[in-house]
């Protein structure tokens, strides 16, 4: 994985999640579901990807949130990492799916 691009990841509403970066001037969001009830905010986050085709279609995701980390890694490989607007403890597993868009 050799592209980054910074952007945010957070819940939007109970039980789902939605990340929103900037590849090469073009908008990607992704929208998903979130197994487990807790709330994050994460305003400063790193995408890293090998190629912008990986950001399509629907995608299952797994991660942790520990203390203000978070490390998001989907199925293809893709990663969010970034900091937490508030710490996580104790240290919190998360999963889900969702849907990559272009806006």
């Amino acid at each position: 994985m050799s592209n980054t691009a910074r952007g945010s990841f957070c819940t939007t509403q109970s039980q789902s999640v939605q990340a929103k970066f900037t590849v090469e001037e073009i908008k990607y969001t992704f929208d998903g579901s979130l197994n487990g009830d807790i709330e994050f905010t994460a305003d400063n986050a790193t995408l890293t990807y090998n190629d912008k085709d990986q950001l399509t279609g629907y995608k299952n995701y797994y991660g942790t949130l520990e203390g203000n980390m978070i490390r998001i890694t989907f199925e293809n490989g893709v990663t969010i990492t970034g900091t937490l607007e508030q710490p996580v403890n104790p240290v919190t597993d998360v999963n889900g799916g969702g849907t990559w868009l272009v806006n």
